[in-house]
């Protein structure tokens, strides 16, 4: 099913009116972590374009055909990495981090776009007192039963009359990237912030400068309608009226995080440089289409007539790859630890997942790993299972 989606008109983080377009790719899934049950299911899925276009005056980039109505297609959504012990260790670090810097100790903490509370469970083990996770696709009837006492978690959008929820600090992970409103959400935030001054938010998101820079076209999908680099996170911040605290890097230079309170009286903002975000883009585009060339080339040297070729990961990631390659049957199928993902079939390919121990059935030659930062989990998972399997990064497809 295609739709044709209306085109943003204003920049979504400084309201600028003028752009370039520099990515484009055409009746993609509109949901890369949506689970089916059934294959064929799965084929018929939404899709939509996805047009990059980026600001000419603050350098932003986004989705310029973005509609977030067509991700509510009704499937069960899963995008869980708790299963992963290698993320499970850097979820666990930073929540402790942010309550030892922060003094979260017995505090209430709130999260925008929790999930089913993964990362609320890490904040109350490290000493939050409270914690209040906000989110219209958590899964209540499934959360429950593992969520420690002191965790409420409230199937719904963040909006207005939420201003008055008390917390000592508001965290929202990976979530601002799929907001089409930036300023208008960021500024909502700083009128909730307003109520206690003291108040600390923090954010963490892809690094899209990564993502450009490595050519990563498997990192740019529907979901993902805005693409932050460290600049552009900044001006975001500060254009809604936030004092930065810290602004960096986590998870191997994957992920920014962004830590601000508002700013009692914002200064006057001054001219924007955001000459290396365009050229950054630009480079983007030139190098892309022969990167992906490189890629499918490589996988067709890969295919064997009698061993498939399997995928390390069955969630947005693979989603991404295969909806940018011209012919992405050349991927048997799809591995996941996650078990809410084991059995299902990923949108618009309708590949299936499969349990890491169905590859001593499957005997694959050759897996490809979609995140470098879980190389060594997985190269170990492999060797655990006695394949003679050689695993590649899907970086190393590009050269």
């Amino acid at each position: 099913m295609m739709y044709e989606s209306s085109s943003r008109v204003s920049c979504p983080l400084c309201g600028g009116a003028e752009f370039f377009d520099f990515y484009s790719r055409d009746s993609v899934p509109v949901t890369c972590c949506s689970a089916f049950e059934d294959a064929a299911q799965a084929r018929q899925v939404a899709c939509g374009n996805l047009h990059l276009t980026a600001c000419e005056r603050c350098g932003f980039a986004f989705n310029r055909s973005f509609d977030p109505l067509l991700g509510e297609i009704g499937a069960r959504y899963e995008s869980s990495q708790a299963a992963s012990a290698h993320f499970n260790a850097y979820a666990a670090a930073l929540a402790q981090s942010l309550v030892s810097r922060h003094h979260l100790e017995n505090k209430t903490v709130v999260e925008i776009g929790c999930g089913d509370g993964d990362f609320l469970k890490h904040l109350m083990s490290a000493g939050v007192g409270r914690a209040i996770g906000i989110d219209p696709l958590t899964n209540v009837d499934r959360a429950p039963g593992t969520l420690p006492q002191g965790i409420e978690l409230l199937p719904r959008l963040f909006d207005e009359s939420m201003l008055d929820l008390p917390a000592d600090a508001l965290v929202c992970r990976h979530t601002l990237e799929h907001i089409p409103d930036v300023h208008g959400f960021l500024t909502l935030l700083r009128r909730w912030a307003e109520r206690a001054p003291d108040r600390v938010v923090l954010f963490d998101l892809p690094d899209a400068e990564r993502v450009f820079t490595e050519r990563a076209f498997w990192d740019i999908y529907y979901e993902h309608c805005n693409y932050f680099t460290a600049s552009t996170l900044r001006r975001a911040f500060e254009l809604a009226g936030f004092r930065i605290l810290a602004l960096g890097r986590e998870f191997q230079g994957q992920y920014l995080s962004i830590e601000a309170v508002i700013d009692p009286a914002p200064g006057p903002q001054g001219p924007i440089d955001s000459s290396s975000e365009q050229a950054l883009y630009r480079s983007f585009a030139t190098d892309v289409r022969s990167s992906l060339q490189r890629c499918e080339s490589t996988l067709g040297r890969l295919k064997s007539p009698s061993h498939p070729l399997i995928v390390w990961q069955g969630n947005s990631k693979t989603v991404g790859f295969l909806s940018a390659l011209a012919h992405p049957e050349v991927i048997d199928g799809a591995v996941d630890v996650n078990p809410h993902r084991q059995g299902i079939f990923l949108p618009a390919s309708g590949l299936p997942v499969y349990a890491p121990h169905t590859l001593k059935e499957l005997r694959p030659r050759h897996v490809i790993l979609m995140n470098p930062a879980y190389f060594e989990e997985v190269s170990q998972a492999l060797t655990g299972l006695g394949l003679d399997t050689h695993l590649h990064s899907v970086n190393e497809l590009l050269r």
